[in-house]
């Protein structure tokens, strides 16, 4: 996880440096969910995990970009589909409060 961290770092720190948000934060979104939660998934990385966690909201403050929440945060376990992975079409409201609440400042 460590490892992939520090090419998502350089990754991420070139597409800024080249104005290209969206390169930039693609990864990010990549690496969260496809290799943090793999490593969650296998029972490894663990503090690792968390650490890496813990330095996305400085990431995105050096970076003058806005990280929201866990976007799924209070979704209901029955609120999955069976894969336990993506969210029903019940749990939608939910997910875009989450999200305004964090972009209803930007929106005056």
């Amino acid at each position: 996880v460590l490892s992939r961290l520090n090419l998502l770092i350089k990754e991420v720190t070139a597409a800024f440096e080249d104005y290209d948000a969206p390169n930039a934060t693609r990864p990010i979104e990549r690496f969260v969910l496809d290799d943090l939660k793999a490593a969650a998934v296998r029972g490894e990385g663990g503090a690792n995990c968390g650490r890496v966690l813990q330095l996305l909201p400085r990431l995105a403050n050096k970076h003058h970009i806005l990280l929201l929440p866990f976007l799924l945060e209070g979704v209901k376990p029955d609120q999955f589909q069976a894969d336990n992975l993506h969210p029903t079409a019940e749990a939608q409201q939910h997910i875009m409060l989450n999200v305004m609440q964090e972009l209803k400042h930007l929106l005056h």
